[in-house]
């Protein structure tokens, strides 16, 4: 008789995760009462919803997105098929996938180390250790403005090991901790700036967007994103500086030009995605400079009327055609291999359930305006007030589960700051897609925190104790710089769309 195969721990625990998902689906979707405004849709819309945010923070972030975006096609308030378009088909998850894609050919071309490498090699930088680790840090903030998270933390996880053997560090001393969890915190930082393969703030605009109805321009969320995240970095570096004050003095030893000499000459393949990345800036930039160029009028007018989700389809494409050394410098099927599918999955889901949640027809908004709002406006505070106590709440709870899911807490919230009156709900929801990439404490924050407390330099009490005041610290500049930036270019609405 054959023998049965066990469940391995971690399948039993996803099992269970699973069975608790879909009786939590049942009991709010299914067995709890309502009331109007609330619809028998909108109750299920909501089961669907908790259960999917648990599933992501419990078992898995792909397969529950799938599964999301098939349960909204079961409510009865649209069409399967409806569902996917308002999912996958989406302007912004497809954005999302093809910058993805264009990050592979950034990392493999070795275009992103170049960079990351660019200010640590200076010379004025040789035998200044705290001046090196200045550069160091700066160099993590600046290439994650443009590149995902992960890639950054890994290249950079690659550079700092490499300084550290190079000057004699050992896993004894304390600066190798200290570097790994503060790169992990600037990393983060970096990830709320631009909308440039940066999911959350992707989804600041969508909700700015199908809540709202105002597209926040791509130049202010890149402006205001820089200014506030670039905050952010200083006071994080200056944590680094004199709150954890690791032993830096071997740094003065490094040699300067022999990690320079690790930076091959720039390939014909680097140099092509190279020039792709800048007139991707271009197209997305400076379509209203173009048209005043002579001649150039219908080209320019062609970029503006592209908007932001079409360009990188095009680069994209360019790439997969334009051979270098007989084979294209992108490889498609190879770069699709290498793609967080989880990650874009999440924001496909997330897509389509914010856009549902926004249409009065479903009661949700209209609900929880009428039973929070009325909770809150009981309390005697302003809309300004709720807006800022959203922030402060989506970023902590960041640290506990999914940054995505934690942002896309914020539809829960938008109506309150709507119904108070006297705030910026666009502002707030910029604010979201920012903050909520400060999950720097535990490692169910985001796959960076995950890997951080991981390594065996990093002991998860010293990162919980000054991840901690790293997340106080971002939180402060989301709500003192970023939130009067974006309230003071966004304007103030008094309802939301549907």
């Amino acid at each position: 008789m054959a023998q049965t195969a066990k469940l391995s721990p971690k399948m039993k625990k996803d099992v269970i995760h699973t069975i608790i998902a879909v009786c939590i689906y049942i009991i709010i979707g299914h067995l709890l009462p309502y009331k109007e405004p609330l619809t028998k849709e909108g109750i299920q819309l909501l089961g669907i919803f908790v259960m999917t945010i648990y599933l992501w923070t419990t078992v898995s972030t792909f397969w529950p997105s799938v599964l999301a975006v098939f349960m909204l096609g079961t409510t009865g308030y649209t069409s399967g098929t409806n569902a996917l378009k308002e999912c996958f088909g989406h302007g912004m998850t497809v954005f999302v996938a093809f910058m993805l894609i264009f990050n592979v050919a950034m990392n493999e071309s070795g275009f992103s180390r170049r960079i990351a490498l660019f200010f640590v090699t200076r010379k004025f930088v040789k035998g200044k250790p705290w001046l090196i680790m200045f550069m160091l840090m700066f160099s993590v903030w600046f290439v994650s403005l443009f590149v995902t998270s992960s890639a950054v933390y890994a290249m950079f996880l690659s550079i700092a090991d490499e300084m550290l053997e190079m000057t004699g560090y050992n896993d004894d001393d304390d600066l190798p901790e200290a570097v790994y969890c503060a790169m992990m915190w600037i990393d983060n930082v970096g990830q709320g700036s631009t909308p440039m393969s940066h999911t959350n703030v992707l989804l600041g605009m969508s909700m700015a967007l199908t809540l709202f109805g105002y597209e926040v321009p791509f130049m202010t969320v890149c402006w205001v994103g820089i200014i506030s995240c670039l905050v952010m970095f200083i006071l994080v570096f200056l944590e680094f500086r004199f709150l954890q004050r690791p032993n830096v003095q071997k740094m003065k030893d490094l040699d300067i030009d022999a990690l320079r000499a690790t930076i091959p000459p720039a390939s014909k393949r680097e140099k092509a995605v190279a020039i792709a990345f800048i007139i991707l800036i271009i197209m997305w930039v400076f379509p209203e400079t173009i048209q005043k160029i002579p001649g150039l009028y219908g080209f320019g007018t062609m970029l503006k009327n592209l908007g932001t989700y079409a360009p990188p389809l095009l680069l994209v494409a360019a790439l997969c055609i334009i051979p270098v050394e007989g084979k294209p410098v992108l490889n498609l099927p190879e770069a699709c291999k290498k793609i967080n599918w989880g990650a874009w999955g999440m924001m496909a889901a997330l897509m389509g359930m914010a856009t549902f949640l926004g249409k009065s027809d479903y009661g949700v908004m209209p609900w929880l305006t009428e039973v929070f709002g009325g909770f809150v406006g009981n309390l005697g505070i302003s809309g300004n007030a709720m807006a800022i106590i959203t922030i402060a709440l989506i970023g902590i709870q960041t640290n506990f589960m999914s940054n995505t899911a934690s942002a896309t807490m914020f539809n829960a919230y938008a109506p309150i700051i709507v119904a108070l009156g006297g705030g910026n709900p666009i502002a707030a929801a910029m604010c979201a897609g920012m903050i909520c990439n400060a999950g720097n404490i535990l490692p169910s924050a985001c796959p960076i925190a995950g890997l951080c407390n991981s390594l065996p330099q990093v002991r998860m009490s010293y990162n919980i104790r000054y991840g901690a005041v790293a997340t106080v610290l971002c939180i402060i500049v989301a709500i003192l710089v970023a939130y009067p930036l974006y309230s003071a270019v966004c304007p103030v609405v008094t309802q939301m769309v549907g």
